[in-house]
């Protein structure tokens, strides 16, 4: 099979620019869940500070509630409700072993109304 000259360049930048890498803080595990090693990476003081840099989209706001109320994320650590994303900013990043997000649908099957809202990002620690 002969492969025309003009198909040729085409095709190899689209090869190149399909293996490159944005760059940034990369983490190896999938999107709903940061280990140990990826919180580690961030050099962040705080657990905050790593999801935010890591995952950010798991502190953004998911929209109001009828009383005009911000709804975000409940935070669980080691299975109990801790409160709202800014006790993230209470945990020493050392201490954490994982993280995960939970959709609010899913919180709420787990833990009920409390946190199903606007999610849950439960906190492993050692």
């Amino acid at each position: 099979m002969r492969v025309s000259r003009q198909w040729a360049a085409p095709a190899l930048l689209l090869l190149a620019l399909g293996c490159a890498s944005p760059g940034g803080v990369r983490s190896n595990s999938s999107s709903g869940e940061l280990t140990q090693a990826d919180l580690a990476g961030t050099r962040e003081a705080t657990l905050y500070g790593a999801v935010q840099r890591l995952r950010p989209q798991w502190l953004r706001s998911r929209g109001t509630n009828l009383s005009g109320l911000t709804l975000f994320a409940q935070v669980f650590v080691d299975g109990t409700q801790r409160g709202d994303i800014d006790e993230l900013r209470q945990i020493p990043l050392l201490d954490a072993t994982s993280v995960s997000f939970m959709s609010a649908s899913d919180a709420a099957t787990r833990f009920g109304t409390r946190a199903g809202t606007g999610g849950a990002i439960l906190v492993s620690t050692r």
